[in-house]
């Protein structure tokens, strides 16, 4: 069976509202092609990656290391949504006056929390710095070790588990070895997850969290002695359990990276090398089954730093459940040359958009999702290349139209506004209008505006009855009479006939911050 035969056959069950991406296209094609320079220095800056945030907060700020004769500072940049640009906010040179590779999540509310390598007593270590209230803390080292470490990678958090702290942790390598270091209390607990053994040794860890008590699924490569390579995994159920057994989940093929990307679901990803090329599969079902789906062909291109950012769109037309949109971004190289590649995907499928060519070779890119506009919901990568003799940071933009999700015809003149305030706590008000059409004339419309968590639950009824043309107001309160949790929301317009056929359903998003 061919590539695309096998894409076909285990996604057209899936692939719902393509025409979403068609009305994206036809109203924002300037948006779509615009590449812009976020950074114009006199020397490089390299390696960006956007901090990692909940669902609901909106990933606005990156992280880049730069270079300056023989220091590499730690540079934050800030994304400006109401602007939409990027500015320069925040640079700090840590103790050592070498470091790298840094990489950040929010730990609270208000705080960021960056891990970087840093170069102290003949050795490469991981610190760990905060940024809270405009000001940076001392640096933390997580790792002092005459070993260097390598492959810093930050553990997910997946919503669908209901997880309500955080939970900062990173996993790295050392010797061979995957190692798990978690900062509970202000103090950093370290974990041999996989040992170098005479089978072989261990490289690329990714992990998620699967609840508030640390329960956490560790994923690695072990490289065998034979020159083989095999996806593994182990699991604990609480921060104070035991380690389970190691578990195999693929042992074919040549493979040189994984990764669980931040989703509702754990969603697997594998750079590897089946005999046809090197590319990227998404595992459909982790870990129970192991059919592998191919980003593209082989044959259009080596793929490498795959990354991904999603969201969530709820449709009337599976009501207990959501959508996922978002975009794919990775390195292609083709012919000797490299690329940028920024795709849209709508539940993994993918609709190739960008391919910008780069003058660096190997570039490193970042996607992150920094805010909203009028249209839905704002999503940017990032990525190095050669400008003015220096290395520097570009970035292009994609907009998920989430407000613009309809399910059902729609009538000229029906409204479903923006929730104001957005972020709230405890209250906030919902503005629709119903304009007067036939199908409002005599006997009104049947209308309904529901409230939904992320996995498409209905948690609140707003309105349910006839009504008339007009615009309405309505109040949404978070009180002891609901109890929900700190987090993403969709509200639901849903306007019927009270006969006959026809109507209006829209969906837009709302944060709740407790």
């Amino acid at each position: 069976m061919s590539v695309n035969n096998l894409i076909v056959e285990v996604y057209m069950k899936k692939i719902l509202l393509i025409v979403l991406l068609v009305l994206f296209v036809s109203t924002t094609p300037a948006q779509v092609s615009q590449t812009v320079q976020i950074t114009n220095f006199n020397f490089d800056c390299i390696n960006p990656s956007f901090i990692k945030s909940p669902d609901f907060i909106s990933g606005k700020a990156f992280l880049a290391e730069v270079h300056r004769g023989d220091s590499s500072l730690i540079f934050v940049g800030n994304y400006n949504n109401d602007n939409d640009e990027f500015t320069l906010q925040q640079e700090f040179q840590p103790a050592a006056s070498q470091n790298s590779n840094p990489i950040g999540h929010w730990s609270d509310w208000n705080e960021i929390r960056i891990y970087y390598f840093t170069y102290q007593n003949d050795s490469w270590d991981i610190a760990t710095r905060t940024f809270n209230d405009n000001i940076w803390s001392d640096d933390i080292l997580i790792t002092e070790s005459p070993e260097d470490e390598a492959e810093i990678t930050l553990v997910n958090i997946y919503s669908n588990y209901f997880i309500t702290q955080f939970l900062p942790a990173i996993l790295f390598q050392r010797d061979s070895s995957i190692y798990l270091a978690e900062i509970i209390n202000d103090s950093v607990k370290t974990s041999l997850v996989f040992q170098k053994n005479i089978l072989g040794a261990f490289s690329s860890p990714a992990a998620f969290y699967m609840s508030d008590d640390g329960a956490i699924t560790v994923a690695s490569i072990l490289n065998n002695t034979l020159g083989q390579t095999q996806v593994v995994y182990r699991e604990r159920n609480s921060f104070d359990d035991n380690w389970g057994f190691i578990t195999t989940v693929l042992d074919s093929g040549k493979i040189y990276h994984i990764s669980f990307i931040d989703d509702f679901f754990p969603q697997f990803f594998i750079e590897a090398d089946f005999g046809e090329g090197r590319t990227a599969y998404n595992m459909e079902s982790w870990p129970t089954n192991n059919q592998l789906i191919p980003l593209q062909e082989p044959a259009l291109g080596e793929i490498s730093n795959l990354q991904s950012d999603y969201i969530s769109v709820i449709t009337l037309k599976k009501p207990n459940g959501f959508y996922i949109y978002g975009d794919f971004t990775y390195r292609l190289t083709r012919n000797d040359s490299d690329y940028i590649r920024s795709n849209y995907f709508n539940y993994g499928q993918e609709n190739y958009d960008s391919l910008v060519f780069t003058k660096k070779k190997k570039p490193i890119s970042s996607v992150g999702n920094v805010g909203f506009e009028s249209l839905g919901e704002r999503l940017y990568t990032i990525w190095e290349d050669s400008a003015n003799g220096y290395i520097n940071l570009f970035g292009k933009k994609h907009v998920i139209p989430v407000g613009a999700v309809k399910d059902e015809k729609i009538v000229e003149g029906f409204m479903l506004e923006q929730n104001y305030p957005n972020p709230f706590n405890p209250t906030t008000k919902i503005k629709y209008t119903i304009p007067s059409t036939p199908l409002s004339f005599g006997e009104g419309l049947g209308v309904r505006l529901l409230v939904y968590d992320v996995l498409g639950n209905e948690v609140a009824t707003l309105v349910n009855e006839p009504q008339q043309s007009g615009t309405y107001e309505v109040e949404f309160n978070v009180g002891q009479a609901i109890s929900l949790s700190s987090g993403v929301y969709y509200y639901q317009l849903r306007v019927y006939p009270v006969s006959g056929v026809g109507g209006f359903v829209e969906t837009k998003k709302m944060i709740l911050l407790r």
